[in-house]
């Protein structure tokens, strides 16, 4: 898949992950810290490193992160594991380990239906929870 449409994947999903995760008025809490800062300020984390494209725009492998565990800390990817573990259980996330090198199935067509796909809900969010 063209570099330039995974750029534009990342962004929407980006958005998608911290909108989900906002409360009204646009504030995000970091999964691995807590700490609360605008959704505009967040990083969309990934436990399995983003490299691995079948999991880079995977819900389960994805939450939200302060730039300071996302950027700084690589993850926080010990405390994003117990958190993990505890929400999604062992076995989907030795599962998730286990196949971490699953190719991304989508071709360009797909992918730039996502993107109008993404496009949408984020607009929807943002109305929704007026930010």
């Amino acid at each position: 898949m063209d570099t330039a449409l995974i750029r534009k994947l990342d962004l929407w999903w980006s958005r998608i992950v911290r909108y989900r995760y906002a409360s009204d008025g646009g504030f995000c809490q970091c999964y691995t810290c807590s700490v609360v800062d605008s959704v505009i300020r967040m990083d969309n984390g990934h436990f399995i490193d983003r490299a691995y494209l079948g999991y880079r725009f995977d819900e389960n492998n994805c939450r939200v992160q302060c730039r300071k565990c996302n950027r700084l800390l690589s993850g926080n990817i010990e405390r994003y594991e117990i958190l993990l573990r505890h929400d999604l259980g062992d076995d989907l996330i030795e599962d998730m380990l286990a196949s971490k090198s699953k190719p991304l199935e989508w071709d360009d067509k797909e992918a730039k239906a996502m993107i109008t796909k993404w496009r949408a809900e984020c607009r929807l969010l943002r109305n929704q929870k007026r930010f």
